[in-house]
């Protein structure tokens, strides 16, 4: 894969190794799985959060990045459907967080 870009007015053009390539492509997957576990929380009222998880929104924000990390370990790992690897997840980072307080 060849990338161009600009620099200091000259148009450059990279090839990407394969790592690279890899790289670029986990890290846009995160970022796509970190905003499915943002969306998820974002329509769940507070007293809801607390009484389910026991956490505030804040709390719970904080382990976004984790939850999808996993929540994508689940699906590739044990090849779960993406709404039990999610469900999974959450239950597996919620109730680690709880046992470090």
């Amino acid at each position: 894969m060849v990338i161009t870009r600009e620099v200091n007015g000259a148009i450059h053009e990279f090839e990407l190794t394969d790592d690279e390539r890899l790289n670029a492509y986990e890290e846009q997957q995160h970022e796509y799985d970190r905003t499915d576990v943002q969306d998820l929380f974002a329509f769940m009222e507070e007293s809801d959060l607390i009484a389910s998880y026991g956490k505030t929104m804040a709390e719970i924000e904080t382990l976004f990045d984790d939850i999808a990390y996993e929540m994508r370990r689940n699906i590739d790992k044990y090849d779960m459907a993406w709404t039990a690897a999610l469900d999974e997840a959450i239950g597996d980072i919620l109730n680690q967080c709880s046992e470090g307080e």
